[in-house]
């Protein structure tokens, strides 16, 4: 059995991480 909790976690860290990488690539363009 899956948890949505779990599932929604996984989600939201990858989620982060995009943006993580998002942000450094940004900061050259500032």
């Amino acid at each position: 059995m899956h948890s949505p909790f779990l599932g929604y976690a996984s989600f939201y860290c990858i989620t982060i991480i995009i943006t993580n990488k998002t942000l450094k690539e940004n900061k050259w363009q500032f």
